[in-house]
């Protein structure tokens, strides 16, 4: 068997990276990504427009995994609305023995630009 075929994906809010291998539908790996210290405030604006299947959902705190193309590295980010974000960068070369290669350090603030029409406000 070749080199395997990984998905990775990430909770919201909570940052668990889980990694599956395809090859042997096993999981490769399970680690906690990066987080911030600012706490979810659990806010949340839907929005459903007339007569249209459009949801506008935004939330306060957001999680991601990211591969690196061409490399055995992964980045994890969580970010929280206009509060801070934080990133760092995992080896994923040996299978349940994940390294943490690289941490940006959380930064601070935020801003959100409002890009919905003058009707919306």
């Amino acid at each position: 068997m070749g080199s395997p075929i990984l998905l990775a994906w990430c909770s919201y809010r909570t940052s668990k990276i889980d990694i599956v291998d395809f090859n042997t539908k096993q999981s490769y790996a399970s680690f906690d990504g990066v987080k911030t210290h600012y706490l979810s405030k659990k806010f949340f604006f839907v929005n459903y427009l007339e007569n249209d299947a459009s949801i506008i959902l935004l939330g306060d705190s957001w999680t991601h995994v990211k591969e690196i193309p061409n490399t055995a590295l992964v980045v994890s980010l969580h970010h929280n609305y206009e509060e801070s974000a934080n990133m760092s960068v995992f080896d994923i070369s040996k299978k349940d023995q994940i390294k943490e290669i690289y941490s940006l350090g959380e930064v601070s603030g935020g801003s959100i630009i409002n890009f919905l029409p003058s009707f919306f406000e």
